[in-house]
């Protein structure tokens, strides 16, 4: 009589319909904790990600949070679809450049006068701490090195005018232009070279400053030393704010360099 009465409520649809829902209910709760779980996981990732930006470089991290990307997970690209896509550009040739430009002035020999300690010293004061190249030396490594030293052998190179093999070699490293790139185009390849090799162009980046200066009518800001934008972009908004109250039409131009490695 037992299992008769067993077997009878087990064939009752009633019964049935409660253990199915039953079931999906259990179902439900189990998903909504995974859910959490998931969540949570999520969230510790971005606490993470923004706490490691924060040690890196305050200002970029507080421009990732103000517009919202640190929400977003960063993208990434398998190593393959990198490689069929770059490998092209950066294996071809580079075209042959036929044009001829007319010299502005003569040749300026001072540029290549042998370094001396103060400029070795000055250009040391002005680098930041950024990556190190592909001989792992950074900056708190160069400034171990004697100041004779490494002037005596930016001569020796400005002598023989044949830089090392070593300062051809570099790191890329492929950064997102933006948190939704998905294609390799939208990625910008960065090379860093030795710290040692960036200490030399210094030197003879600060020299054409001082020997080549630019006129008061060019306005170029960028890559020189000075007070930033601020008079560009005061000018800018000058015009803009003429044009528009007199009520002219005003044409801007914005360059976009999409095929530099082509």
């Amino acid at each position: 009589m037992k299992s008769r009465s067993v077997g009878n409520s087990a064939a009752n649809p009633a019964n049935q319909v409660a253990g199915v829902t039953a079931g999906s209910q259990s179902g439900a709760a189990t998903r909504q904790k995974k859910n959490r779980r998931s969540s949570r996981r999520k969230r510790r990732e971005q606490y993470h990600r923004v706490q490691l930006e924060y040690c890196k470089n305050r200002q970029r991290c507080a421009k990732t949070v103000l517009n919202g990307d640190w929400e977003k997970e960063r993208p990434s690209l398998t190593m393959r679809d990198q490689v069929n896509f770059w490998k092209p550009l950066m294996e071809c040739a580079s075209h042959a450049d036929s044009h001829s430009p007319k010299p502005l002035r003569g040749q300026c020999w001072s540029t290549v006068r042998p370094v001396t300690v103060t400029e070795v010293e000055k250009a040391t004061k002005g680098m930041k701490d950024g990556a190190p190249g592909p001989d792992r030396v950074d900056r708190p490594m160069l400034k171990g090195v004697s100041g004779e030293n490494l002037a005596t052998h930016m001569n020796l190179w400005l002598l023989c005018e044949c830089p090392p093999q070593a300062f051809r070699e570099g790191v890329t490293t492929l950064v997102p232009i933006s948190s939704d790139s998905k294609q390799a185009g939208n990625y910008r390849p960065i090379t860093v070279a030795s710290i040692i090799v960036r200490l030399f162009y210094r030197v003879l980046a600060l020299r054409l400053e001082d020997t080549i200066p630019l006129s008061p009518r060019q306005k170029q800001k960028a890559f020189r030393r000075g007070d930033g934008l601020c008079d560009n972009v005061c000018i800018l908004r000058a015009i803009l704010r003429d044009r528009t109250r007199r009520r002219k039409p005003v044409f801007a131009t914005f360059v976009d360099v999409t095929k530099a490695f082509d």
